[in-house]
């Protein structure tokens, strides 16, 4: 689905440096989703299934919503001040949603899974430390302006290939779906 939306291009104008704006309603929000790419996935069943809510998504891939990137980013940082400012000024939203590529957003990338994926590095001592930083500049702002926050975590990196987990009797059919698989999980 898009990224963006007319009708929170028009209520959110301050917005307009996100990667992502999507409002459900030509309302004020009441529901707000913030974080990277990943955020963006959330939206549309959100916004399905609050139908009283308007629902809003905002996102900044590599920043939002919190990121061992903070210390050592301008560009990270000035979006995690943007965030907390739209909060501040937007008394409507009584819920915000925290969510994103955690693993990425703590370690940055290491490169690429059997599937051509990113998976993400691992988590040293310097950027775990940005990182629970970051989080807990967030998380006690959000509260202070007492707001209702929820965290959801992010999927799994996956480090196999899922289709080596079908098998097929056939190695024609293996073949076809792309595995090499051809053995019976009995």
């Amino acid at each position: 689905h898009p990224r963006r939306n007319e009708t929170c291009k028009q209520q959110y104008p301050e917005l307009k440096s996100a990667w992502s704006c999507l409002l459900s309603k030509p309302q004020q929000a009441s529901v707000a989703i913030i974080g990277d790419s990943h955020a963006h996935q959330y939206y549309k069943g959100l916004a399905n299934k609050l139908l009283g809510a308007s629902v809003l998504n905002f996102s900044v891939p590599g920043c939002l919503p919190f990121s061992s990137n903070y210390s050592l980013s301008s560009f990270c940082n000035d979006k995690f001040h943007m965030a907390i400012e739209f909060f501040e000024n937007n008394y409507s939203i009584d819920t915000i949603i925290l969510t994103g590529y955690f693993s990425y957003l703590a370690a940055g990338f290491e490169g690429e899974n059997v599937e051509g994926q990113r998976v993400a590095k691992v988590l040293d001592d310097k950027h775990r430390h940005a990182f629970q930083e970051s989080a807990n500049r967030m998380l006690s702002v959000l509260l202070s302006l007492n707001r209702k926050v929820v965290v959801i975590l992010d999927i799994p990196d996956l480090v196999f290939r899922p289709r080596d987990c079908i098998t097929f009797e056939n190695p024609v059919m293996a073949f076809i779906r792309g595995t090499k698989n051809k053995k019976n999980l009995d």
